[in-house]
């Protein structure tokens, strides 16, 4: 990071007699912020002691104290940033703002901004973050500050891409990209490729996340930048992992472990280990898996990296249970469980949950499988994470059935999937009604009508009113998704429809009505409108 200090100003202080005084003692205040990351706790130390200098020397004038202080000042907050205590670092900044705005270079009010951002982030207020970058960001604008500006515009691209307003992010890193090539500044630029990179991976965009990634892996290469390096392969390993080229994803894996271990990083490595155990558990190479894994779990026991040691156990405790080692399996899931604390690590309890319920079903436990699940579903929803609920459902639904001949619960199982769909738009609120219309079609295939007949009964009720919504916007970005979910309105009418005749209730409204809806289709979309294979099959079954 650059140093938040400015030009040193002229004018006063080039015609002042004790120049040579005011520069030394600004020039210790820049060691001692150099110091701050590798010895945070002797730095501020010193930095106590330079503000008792600069109070007790006389032969300063007023302006040059009144600098010197807010240098000092700032760089104790800054301190206090390394020591994770961002109430003091807010109020150690805060007594240098007056001086830096009344300073002609704002270089150093910018940046000042920025490590205000970064104390508001460790506070988790969001709305304080993002208005200390824009302040930040406005400042270097109007002073020309080329730098400046792209370091916020980083800052601002990773605080946009952080809180998902994914295209805000493009724009930003691609600006940041823009004025870093124009300074012809080939490092910063290959950082703002990375994020680029990263982000078109979570999109599912392979092809440029590809492209962006090679080329700022090629510059963080040749100048040596063994950091951002480590991070450019980490994410090469995942898009080409995801990409299913598994022997490109290792060859990335063991360069970054080959690095991380030069650099001595036990956590880095024990980070590329875990992904060689994850690639050879994909290429169901388990024992292999199973090595790098424990090599990993002891690396990140030695970094004290708890994530690491979690996410370790996590896949040693699939991995065990592949080889059909269930007490193996078992220890490693309670290890990692025990290290879960309930109200940071949700996701992380639901993950090992679901591991206990694996290991159960692999032993034909499925009542006790069962309450593992349910304890999952729970958390998912404390989580709001409403697709995987969804799916959650359906596969308790089908352990109900198949396991426990309990169509009831499957049946109830359904609605609360469907009800998922009531509470959420878009991609959320679509899965959860597809989950609830699979078990469903499993209730109406298996002869259990009863069942299946109120759940679709309840369900049809609660389409028809979401279908009356959904007729009424007309946007033309919108076709796609109201064309998918008339589809499964009709899947919901053939379904009961269905099963009024498998009942031997032949009625010929529903039957009517699937007609109807199915010519409200055809003449809405045209061509466009195909019936999957499934549909073309009930639809044949009740014609």
């Amino acid at each position: 990071m650059n140093f938040l200090f400015g030009k040193k100003e002229e004018g006063e202080q080039a015609e002042a007699a004790n120049r040579k005084e005011f520069d030394q003692l600004a020039e210790t205040i820049r060691l001692v912020y150099d110091q701050a990351q590798t010895a945070p706790q002797a730095a501020l130390d010193g930095v106590k002691h330079l503000l008792c200098r600069v109070k007790a020397n006389r032969s300063l004038d007023k302006r040059q104290r009144s600098i010197l202080n807010a240098f000092a000042h700032d760089t104790a907050g800054f301190i206090y940033l390394e020591l994770h205590r961002p109430e003091e670092a807010l109020s150690e900044m805060e007594k240098a703002l007056s001086t830096y705005q009344n300073l002609q270079d704002k270089t150093p009010l910018v940046n000042s901004y920025l490590n205000q951002s970064r104390a508001w982030m460790m506070r988790n207020d969001v709305p304080r973050t993002f208005t200390s970058l824009e302040r930040g960001l406005a400042l270097a604008k109007e002073g020309g500050l080329s730098r400046a500006e792209a370091d916020v515009l980083y800052k601002l691209g990773v605080l946009y891409s952080l809180t998902e307003q994914v295209e805000k992010a493009q724009e930003t890193f691609r600006k940041g990209l823009l004025l870093t090539q124009q300074l012809g500044d080939r490092v910063t630029t290959a950082t703002f490729l990375a994020q680029l990179g990263q982000l078109n991976l979570q999109l599912d965009n392979f092809g440029k996340a590809e492209d962006y990634l090679l080329s700022s892996m090629a510059v963080f290469e040749e100048y040596h930048d063994i950091a951002n390096q480590l991070q450019t392969y980490d994410q090469l390993v995942q898009l080409y992992r995801r990409k299913e080229d598994y022997s490109k994803s290792l060859q990335f894996a063991h360069k970054g472990l080959e690095l991380a271990r030069s650099k001595a990083d036990a956590q880095e490595e024990s980070n590329f280990l875990q992904d060689l155990a994850m690639l050879n558990y994909l290429e169901n190479n388990y024992e292999a898996s199973l090595s790098y894994g424990q090599e990993s779990l002891t690396l990140a026991e030695r970094a004290k990296d708890d994530a690491g040691k979690m996410r370790a156990c996590s896949l040693l405790a699939q991995v065990a249970l592949y080889r059909e080692d269930y007490n193996l399996a078992q220890h490693y899931a309670e290890m990692g469980f025990a290290l879960t604390k309930p109200e940071q690590h949700r996701r992380e309890q639901a993950v090992f949950l679901n591991n206990f319920a694996e290991i159960k079903l692999a032993e034909g436990n499925i009542r006790v499988a069962l309450g593992y699940l349910e304890q999952v579903s729970l958390l998912f929803k404390e989580l709001g994470d409403l697709p995987t609920l969804a799916a959650l459902y359906v596969r308790i639904g089908d352990l109900y059935l198949e396991g426990l001949d309990d169509p009831q619960h499957t049946a109830q199982l359904a609605e609360k999937a469907f009800n998922l769909c009531r509470d959420q738009s878009g991609d959320a609120g679509m899965f959860a009604f597809t989950s609830a219309l699979h078990l469903l079609q499993i209730l109406a295939e298996r002869g259990h009508y009863d069942e299946g007949l109120i759940s679709a009964g309840h369900c049809l009720n609660a389409a028809n009113q979401e279908l009356q919504l959904r007729t009424k916007d007309h946007k033309a970005s919108y076709p796609a998704a109201q064309q998918a979910f008339w589809l499964l309105f009709v899947q919901v009418l053939m379904i009961l429809v269905a099963t009024l005749q498998d009942l031997k209730n032949n009625n010929c409204a529903y039957r009517s009505k699937v007609d109807d809806v199915l010519f409200q289709i055809k003449d809405r979309f045209g061509d466009t409108f195909t019936l999957d294979a499934w549909t073309e099959a009930m639809y044949a079954r009740i014609a």
